[in-house]
């Protein structure tokens, strides 16, 4: 059953359910979700299948981007109308019979059923409308009323009138008594529910009504005797003589005798089966999230508010838990979205076999669930929902996930969103803090939620208007104290907080894809730099800029650099691309197709931190990359007596190793003379760091440092070409 009381059919592939919309009897009409005031005229047509022609005689472009009040008749019934309009402003289904104009003018009779669609996020986006033509219907109604209370002189007409009418009916028909005894059935409502007209006549429409039904079509009919209504209309669940269960919709009409006393009353029964079963479906999939099956974040919402609402009622503790996927992208990227799907349908089922059936499981996009338990430990699921997750998936070969788990316990009167919201900050500390954790929400996490929240809006801002800034520390060859390159650093100008390290905005964007406009103006305002030093005769040197993950991966890389180069008038020997040893490794086939036509531009390929990842040795020969930077971290080490001994044989390993495959070594983080005269005397090629210069923007970035005698007026030397030192270095094995 679903969130409406109706049975569910299987589910419809795509392909099947465009050609059941293409060939249904009954019009399917989609508008636009808004508006819905009458000022606005109603919301806009967006479809109608070839059925909305045949009815109204008004093609597909002549409605689309219409509003259907073209349709309108001003002679509908105003009460009908109104009821229409009321659902529609609370966003809920309605059934109702209006009186419509084709466009040749004639008038028809429409029956009309409307059910709002909402996206993943809860926002109703769209109407639906299933439509069938009951012109024929309300004429044959109309018809049989009148005969009926004609005068005795055209009885005899009148019968044989009705007669054709009800026999030929093409559906069900039946005359019964004002308490529901069958009097007469036609051969339509026979066919119906497989039963002979004799056998249908021996008992009352209720003993082919599904018990669960009963009270509503006995209620129905009450109405009708006690002429509290004159027509009654209901949906109910038929049962044909086969076992099988048929929708139905029927509409009765009381007919009263001479002496104004009910006389009988006459039913026509339509089979909506296959409208129910679209309807279902179409509700469904509004509800729950096509790959899973679990319910959308629009259903839960729903389902939490239910729970928070029956804790008023009822004293109950609530737990959300707000789940996301570690490193899931790995899967996509290294085993293919297929296998991403998979993954996430086993999280799907295992989570589904975890909770009790009064709890709920949801997906809300991506690699996020959320889960919905009453009157449970929530630390105590937590746990248990990890070790769920973290069991091997039989892939191309076992995987092994986690689960970063965010919650929020709450004995009600809170809203919903707030919740979910709770249990997403949660979640995202316990990411932060490591992964494969769990984390209870306390009220610092929403401030912090809503800084972040802030700060995203603020740099998203700050990318569109300009608040970017470059600055550029050199690279020193320390043969020479000669500037052989610039690394280009950005910051961010905040109008309030002033200029930002990257510490305080990298890790953000790369978490909301703001990385990609970043990164790109990144690359773009460095070239152009370097353009305007060289069209000034101040350098040659190699303009060093850092890749992300987001960046690398992206197949149109490549592109983005040489139309970078071309924009700015540079060469690919101009530009220098900075990859950590982390990132290289996050997709290797990608990385070397990547890589491979970056050389092919003429760009030079350094790995940055290099030390600090877990890259085999064998890649250094496989990616062609020119310059190692050895980590800041090991330099640091040469100056501290606990750890020289160990810093320096790394070093030295590193230096050792580089020369030996014919690659340039840069040293980060030099700070002190001792540790650039330790660099020096273990033949390492260049130098940058604050003993140097620290970052400073491109006019300041030329200054003489007096201290350490580097060279401001640059050399045309470049990575490429530079002789490499003849002094041998001591060597230590390493081990890939």
């Amino acid at each position: 059953m679903n969130e409406l009381g109706v049975e569910r059919g299987p589910r419809l592939p795509a392909m099947l359910l465009e050609s059941v919309l293409r060939t249904v009897h009954d019009v399917v009409l989609v508008t636009e979700a808004e508006p819905i005031t009458q000022e606005a005229g109603g919301p806009r047509v967006v479809y109608v299948n070839a059925a909305f022609t045949a009815m109204t005689g008004y093609t597909a472009d002549e409605i689309v981007g219409r509003t259907p009040r073209i349709l309108q008749s001003a002679d509908t019934d105003r009460a009908e109308r109104d009821r229409l309009r009321a659902a529609l402003a609370r966003w809920e289904p309605a059934e109702v019979e209006l009186l419509n104009r084709r466009k040749d003018g004639t008038l028809f009779w429409v029956q009309l059923s409307v059910t709002p669609l909402a996206d993943e996020s809860g926002r109703f986006t769209h109407w639906v409308s299933i439509q069938r033509d009951t012109t024929g219907r309300r004429e044959r109604e109309l018809g049989l009323l009148s005969h009926l209370h004609e005068g005795q002189r055209a009885l005899h007409t009148a019968e044989q009138r009705l007669r054709s009418a009800f026999d030929d009916a093409p559906f069900g028909t039946a005359i019964t008594t004002p308490v529901g005894r069958i009097v007469q059935a036609n051969p339509a409502l026979c066919a119906l529910v497989g039963r002979a007209a004799d056998e249908l006549a021996a008992g009352s429409l209720f003993d082919i009504t599904h018990r669960e039904d009963l009270a509503r079509a006995r209620a129905a009919c009450e109405r009708l005797r006690s002429r509290a209504a004159g027509v009654s209309e209901c949906e109910v669940r038929l049962l044909h003589a086969d076992g099988r269960v048929l929708h139905a919709r029927v509409s009765a009409s009381l007919v009263l005798a001479p002496n104004e006393t009910p006389s009988h009353v006459i039913m026509h029964i339509e089979d909506v089966t296959d409208r129910q079963a679209l309807q279902a479906q179409l509700t469904h999939q509004a509800l729950h999230d096509p790959l899973t099956g679990l319910p959308n974040r629009a259903l839960f919402t729903d389902r939490l508010a239910q729970a928070l609402a029956r804790t008023e009622r009822d004293p109950a503790t609530l737990a959300v838990l707000f789940l996301d996927l570690d490193r899931f992208k790995v899967v996509n990227d290294s085993l293919g979205h297929a296998a991403g799907d998979q993954a996430l349908m086993t999280i799907a089922r295992r989570l589904e076999q975890l909770l009790r059936p009064g709890d709920t499981a949801a997906r809300f996009g991506g690699d996020e669930f959320v889960l919905l338990c009453v009157d449970v430990d929530a630390a105590d699921i937590a746990k248990r929902v990890g070790a769920a997750v973290a069991e091997p998936i039989a892939l191309s070969g076992p995987v092994v996930l986690t689960a970063s788990i965010g919650g929020v316990v709450s004995a009600g009167g809170e809203q919903p969103d707030r919740l979910i919201a709770d249990a997403d900050a949660a979640m995202y500390q316990a990411k932060q803090g490591g992964q494969a954790r769990y984390e209870v929400f306390d009220e610092s996490l929403r401030f912090r939620a809503l800084a972040r929240l802030a700060t995203e809006t603020a740099l998203r801002t700050g990318i569109e208007c300009g608040q970017l800034r470059l600055h550029f520390q050199p690279e020193v060859a320390l043969d020479g104290r000669q500037i052989i390159g610039m690394e280009a650093l950005v910051r961010w100008e905040h109008p309030e907080r002033g200029l930002l390290t990257p510490a305080a905005f990298i890790d953000l964007a790369e978490e909301t894809g703001l990385i990609e406009p970043l990164g790109r103006w990144v690359l773009q305002e460095a070239c152009r730099q370097q353009a305007r030093w060289r069209d000034q005769g101040i350098t040659r040197a190699v303009m060093w800029v850092n890749l992300s993950v987001h960046q690398l991966t992206d197949p149109t890389l490549p592109a983005t650099v040489a139309e970078a180069l071309r924009t700015a008038g540079l060469t690919g020997s101009d530009l220098g691309l900075e990859i950590t040893e982390s990132v290289l490794m996050h997709n290797l086939e990608h990385t070397t197709t990547a890589l491979d036509a970056l050389h092919e531009l003429g760009v030079h390929l350094a790995i940055d931190d290099f030390g600090t990842g877990y890259s085999s040795l064998a890649y250094l020969q496989r990616f062609p990359i020119d310059t190692l930077k050895i980590d800041r971290s090991f330099v640091a080490g040469l100056d501290d007596a606990r750890l020289r001994q160990e810093s320096h044989a790394i070093v030295a390993a590193v230096i050792g190793l580089a020369h030996t495959l014919k690659l340039r070594v840069v040293a980060e983080g030099v700070e002190t003379e001792s540790q650039l005269q330790r660099l020096h005397d273990l033949h390492c090629d260049t130098a940058q760091g604050f003993y140097f210069s620290a970052p400073r923007p491109a006019d300041a970035a030329l200054r003489r440092n007096s201290t350490t005698g580097f060279q401001p007026n640059w050399t045309t030397t470049t990575p490429g070409n530079r002789p490499r030192p003849t002094a041998s270095a001591p060597r230590l094995p390493l081990l890939s």
